[in-house]
């Protein structure tokens, strides 16, 4: 079964997600860039301590809707204390999304597909990984749900490659050829409706490599 989030190391995460936004002067965004990204090849855990208490601050000013802030504080929590503890931050900011305005929708999209990911990552590690495959399926299909195939066309086809891999984990040939053909229909038809030659070259050239 899929590890309970309650099972990993208790951060202080929770404390910021859904509160009312505080009052203060600094933008959150300007909280966020205040972290530097991740370097997988040199995680610094005094570092990543620090860009917590960033992202934090960044959720508490937005009452929870600050999703890029989640995303990243998702990753570094996943290195600092495990998949639970990143399946809780963005569990909350998708509960706290539900109550913002409809255009968050790419928001919670993205959010479903950090969590897809995590259970990929998590099925690596496990001697019966199929249970964290079929999660990592409904997170990935949430994820496209929500978003509109035109407006966000990459992350639109991010998300299809995600499913296409995990269904090859699972030995599901049939499922991902399907979602091959429909991406591959998708980016054949974007390049007969596009007017601009440059992006027809862009899209084409995403359709060559398509699935590979």
């Amino acid at each position: 079964p899929l590890a309970e989030p309650g099972s990993e190391p208790q951060s202080s995460w929770g404390r910021s997600i859904g509160t009312k936004p505080a009052e203060a002067p600094e933008p959150a965004s300007a909280v966020v860039e205040s972290a530097r990204p991740i370097d997988p090849d040199h995680f610094d855990p005094v570092w990543a301590t620090e860009a917590i208490k960033a992202y934090e601050r960044a959720i508490e000013l937005t009452g929870g809707r600050y999703w890029k802030a989640a995303a990243n504080a998702g990753w570094v929590l996943f290195r600092l204390e495990g998949y639970g503890s990143a399946l809780r931050v963005w569990a909350a900011s998708l509960a706290a999304l539900n109550l913002a305005p409809a255009d968050q929708h790419l928001g919670a999209a993205i959010l479903h597909y950090h969590t897809g990911r995590a259970h990929n990552l998590e099925a690596d590690r496990q001697a019966q990984p199929e249970t964290y495959w079929q999660a990592a399926l409904d997170s990935f299909g949430q994820a496209l749900d929500r978003l509109d195939a035109a407006a966000d066309i990459d992350w639109y086809l991010e998300i299809i490659r995600c499913l296409m891999e995990t269904h090859r984990h699972l030995v599901q040939d049939d499922a991902a050829d399907a979602w091959l053909r429909t991406g591959s229909e998708l980016l054949r038809r974007l390049v007969r409706e596009t007017d601009s030659t440059a992006r027809k070259i862009e899209l084409a050239s995403q359709l060559a490599s398509f699935g590979r």
